[in-house]
């Protein structure tokens, strides 16, 4: 099987069980709604980017296309109605987990979560906020000095002394040092640090698809729901996000794939316009169609994909993007107050580094 140049980051046989009308060619049209406008696209340009798994060498295109026509029994059984799918388990888990890290939208959640921590990081690092006042340059200064006077003669150790005039000059300089280079370190974070993280988040992606394509049985993830169950609601009445899967957990959060690990309660994969495929910890409450709806419509990065567009789905697409699918506000904010205290500032809080506001 040739690779493809244009590759599908959203299945093809999945976008189909969301169409509104399909011609007698075979070709499936639905709805593509972003925030700003509603258009009809055929199954074979929606969810699709130019060399999205990287170089065509690498098989993870053709690899997929292997994979999702094991998918098609598993749809199979969801259309016969059935609702065991025990023993079906493991091909579910996995077939939930690849639909929702192949996405675009996932790639661009990472990216986004990076990005957004490094620029935070190069902005709250001034050099009056966190290097040249930092007791990390402090204690390195007082490490250096032990060392030099650990090669001093015994009998002028006095005369230098431990709080001499030449260990105040010693810090003086080393802060005028960082005074005149910190900024050009703030320019590099911003530049090279963060471009090179969302690289490196792109073959990172890439590199998980292949290791998961390349060991079936493997397991996925510590957690595996307990219980997988199908919901079925009225036609046309379920959208799919442009991140396909979305989880739930404690206190009701949703999030995409990955935000939660030992906490995760649910995970829901929207499977046609009237279907949805979700895996649960017993005791778990589900929700309902326009709950479901709406998470997938928050947490989708670019747009939405329906069987209709009426005045439900307009409102839906105004709230692409609004949740946080990766790390809140308050876990972000956690994070870079510790990265502050680990260079030195143990009484740093939010996101901004102390001496910088």
């Amino acid at each position: 099987m040739p690779s493809k140049k244009r590759n599908h980051y959203i299945p093809r046989l999945l976008l189909r069980r969301f169409a509104f009308r399909e011609t007698s060619k075979g070709q499936a049209y639905l709805w593509m709604l972003s925030k700003d406008k509603a258009v009809e696209v055929e199954s074979k340009n929606a969810g699709v980017a130019s060399h999205f798994y990287g170089d065509p060498d690498n098989n993870v295109e053709d690899d997929l296309a292997d994979v999702e026509a094991g998918w098609r029994g598993l749809l199979n059984e969801v259309d016969s109605g059935t609702n065991n799918l025990e023993h079906r388990r493991t091909d579910i888990w996995r077939f939930a987990w690849l639909l929702g890290m192949r996405t675009q939208a996932s790639r661009g959640h990472f990216s986004a979560a990076v990005e957004k921590l490094l620029a935070e990081m190069a902005t709250g690092a001034t050099t009056t906020g966190i290097w040249c006042t930092s007791p990390f340059v402090e204690r390195t200064i007082e490490e250096e000095w032990t060392r030099a006077l650990a090669n001093v003669p015994v009998e002028r150790r006095e005369t230098i002394g431990n709080d001499s005039s030449l260990k105040r000059e010693m810090l003086a300089a080393a802060r005028e040092h960082f005074d005149a280079h910190a900024a050009a370190l703030v320019r590099h974070l911003r530049e090279a640090g963060i471009g090179g993280a969302i690289a490196g988040v792109t073959q990172g992606q890439i590199r998980g698809m292949k290791a998961l394509l390349a060991q079936p049985d493997a397991p996925i993830d510590k957690f595996a729901p307990e219980s997988w169950s199908v919901l079925s609601f009225a036609p046309h009445s379920v959208i799919l996000g442009d991140g396909v899967v979305f989880t739930v957990g404690q206190d009701g959060l949703v999030g995409s794939v990955g935000r939660f690990k030992d906490d995760l309660e649910a995970i829901y994969v929207p499977v046609s316009h009237h279907q949805v495929l979700v895996g649960f910890r017993r005791g778990v409450s589900l929700l309902d169609v326009d709950a479901v709806n709406e998470a997938s419509a928050r947490l989708s990065r670019d747009y939405i994909l329906a069987s209709r567009n009426t005045s439900y789905e307009t409102a839906l697409r105004l709230q692409i993007g609004s949740a946080e699918p990766l790390i809140s506000e308050a876990e972000r904010v956690d994070l870079l107050a510790s990265v502050w205290r680990d260079l030195g500032h143990p009484g740093a809080s939010g996101g901004t580094a102390p001496g910088s506001r």
